[in-house]
């Protein structure tokens, strides 16, 4: 997750998904996974070789933007995320302010508990919210 720059349009200061955007079906690829390691590169700078799996947990319509389709993933990485700040760090154009990870206990309980703290800040996202959520039911 990470906590964005004051300087974003949408969502500024707030706690928010490591890398999210929207995908524009006029684009010459409408290859999902495509688009996701784009906005990885340019939002985190992680190349496709870094990326180890990215993984699907849901698909829904949230009423926050217009009841268009939203697709969330889970990213693991060979990268740390003190590594992966360095690189946001040290580029001007990424607006993130702070990086962080959550470690995910293995029992579906203790996890959703976890998440349930940050789905619970007022200073998260809704969007991010959703994705808290649909990950606490997930089975990684």
């Amino acid at each position: 997750l990470q906590k964005a720059s004051q300087a974003k349009v949408t969502g500024a200061g707030q706690i928010t998904s490591s890398a999210s955007g929207a995908m524009d079906w006029t684009e010459s690829s409408i290859n999902p996974f495509e688009v996701i390691q784009s906005e990885l590169y340019e939002e985190l700078g992680l190349t496709n070789e870094e990326t180890l799996y990215v993984t699907g947990i849901a698909l829904s319509r949230e009423l926050a933007r217009g009841g268009k389709p939203e697709m969330f993933f889970v990213l693991k990485s060979e990268l740390t995320s003190d590594e992966i700040l360095s690189r946001v760090a040290t580029d001007p154009h990424r607006e993130v302010d702070k990086l962080f990870t959550i470690d995910l206990p293995e029992g579906r309980s203790e996890k959703a508990d976890d998440l349930r703290k940050l789905w619970e800040d007022q200073n998260t996202s809704q969007s991010t919210k959703a994705a808290l959520y649909y990950l606490s039911r997930s089975d990684l």
